[in-house]
This record gives structure tokens, sequence and C-alpha cells, in this order.
């Protein structure tokens, strides 16, 4: 039996009806794991269930409330953007990071609004050091299932991660791939 690797429009669904439920971000990474490892079976799950995730969901707080206090956005702003990307590490080793930027545009329906423009809130802190992203990005990379790992734990972590730490802002606030699905964290604001 051949198992399919990959994303489909309800497996989207799913991984953002957890991030935008009402679970803590332990509890629903555990919620996207399980769904993953019933989708699709592979080893590992295992070891990402393994992965701590508390401690990085406070040291992703210490590093907004940094940025947000030394480079507070302008009152323009009117979303907030936190960006999932690959970069590749001076040491080689390609990875997943993510990013805040804000925009003066806001259109829940596309992704077109996150683009960086002149008036973009982009500030040079902006860059995370997410251990939990590096993790799970290191252990599904160059397996059969790497492609549904960072798609539906990557951008589920990070979501249900900025969900915790700022989804209580006035203003929308967007966590997704910078080459396309995004989930809008705090949907009432939408």
């Amino acid at each position: 039996m051949m198992n399919n690797y990959s994303v489909a429009g309800e497996d989207s669904k799913q991984i953002k009806q957890i991030v935008q439920s009402n679970a803590d971000v332990q509890t629903g990474f555990f919620e996207l794991l399980n769904y993953c490892q019933t989708k699709w079976p592979h080893d590992v799950w295992e070891q990402v269930s393994k992965i701590e995730v508390q401690g990085d969901v406070d040291e992703l707080k210490i590093w907004l409330d940094q940025t947000l206090c030394n480079e507070p956005p302008a009152g323009n702003i009117k979303a907030f953007w936190f960006g999932l990307y690959n970069p590749v590490l001076k040491n080689g080793e390609v990875t997943c990071r993510l990013y805040i930027s804000g925009s003066t545009q806001f259109d829940p329906n596309t992704i077109d609004w996150a683009c960086w423009r002149e008036d973009s809130y982009v500030p040079k802190g902006r860059y995370a050091k997410s251990r939990v992203l590096r993790q799970i990005y290191s252990l599904v990379v160059d397996t059969e299932i790497e492609a549904v790992g960072e798609y539906a734990l990557c951008l589920g972590f990070a979501g249900l991660a900025v969900k915790h730490i700022f989804g209580n802002s006035h203003k929308p606030v967007a966590v997704g791939f910078d080459s396309g699905d995004f989930i809008v964290v705090n949907q009432q604001r939408a």
C-alpha cells in the first residue's frame, strides 16, 4: 500500500481548525501531531512527539516583546504577518524560521496584503530563532513526509504559538508561508 504524502484541502481545514481552537500550544501541537500520525503514518512522528514546546513559546514571547518595544510599529499598521520561510544558515543548513512584519493593508482572503511595501513594518529584529521550528524541520527534511510535516507542524506550531503570545492584538494577526497558505489566528479581528 502506498501512502499519499501530500496536503489536501481537508487537511488545511483541519490544521486551521486546531490552530483557531481554544487549545493551548502543547495540546494543539499534540492534536496536530496525532492528526499527522493518523493521516500519514511514519516513524518520525514519535521523534517529533518528544519536542518540548513550552520553553520555545516563552522564548518567542520574549523576542516579540523586545522587538515591539525596541521597534514599535507605526500607527497606520492595520495587520501583522508572521511569515515562515526556509533560509540557508551560515553552516549550509536549511531550516524553517519565523519573522514578523506589519502591513497598512489587510484582506483575510489573500496573502497579497502581507507583501512588503514602502510603508510596511519591517523591524530589524524581525527574525525569531525558534528551536521547535528548527527541530521539526530537521526531523522531517529528506523524508517522504517532509512536505506534510513542514506544512502541518511548522505552520501549526507557529500559528498556535503566535496566537498564544499575540492573539489578543486589536489588529488582525496572520501566520503563514511566504509562498502561500496562511491562517488568521485571531479570526474575530478579520
